[in-house]
């Protein structure tokens, strides 16, 4: 896949984490700077139905509480903040369908490992994105990017 600097973090981080997760697993869903919520698969949840829910996890992402979980009828939701040292912050939702806080509790171990590939992916997508941008406008890493000062 060709980098998309253009492209806004939630929209890169969505299409790399698409089809990265088992169809019978946890459901991804990313919200990004504007407010607008995208899941990886749209068959399998009605962001709507799921709306303040995720609105109530993205203001305790804000106020710093990571990860940010919630019980809710169908299942267990966790909410965790990417981006946050640009203006592109995302956070992103992983709804676990059928899951009780206890097997949440009893899989935490996955669970915080999946988060934090997902942190690592993001930081790549950043850094690709900026490397990007960079060359993109001319920039030269080393010394030849210093005029010279040579009379």
């Amino acid at each position: 896949m060709p980098l998309d600097a253009e492209k806004s973090l939630s929209r890169r981080l969505l299409d790399e984490l698409t089809g990265f997760l088992p169809d019978d697993g946890p459901v991804l869903v990313v919200r990004d700077a504007e407010g607008r919520y995208r899941p990886a698969d749209t068959d399998r949840i009605d962001v709507e139905a799921w709306r303040e829910c995720f609105e109530g996890l993205h203001e305790q992402t804000c106020d710093g509480w990571e990860p940010a979980t919630a019980q809710r009828k169908g299942g267990y939701v966790i909410a965790l903040q990417v981006g946050m040292d640009v203006e592109d912050t995302t956070t992103v939702f992983l709804v676990l369908e059928g899951y009780s806080q206890h097997t949440a509790t009893a899989n935490m171990g996955l669970i915080e490992m999946l988060l934090s590939q997902i942190q690592v992916i993001s930081s790549l997508l950043l850094r690709t994105g900026q490397l990007e941008r960079f060359l993109r406008f001319g920039g030269r890493i080393g010394r030849s990017s210093v005029p010279s000062q040579a009379g």
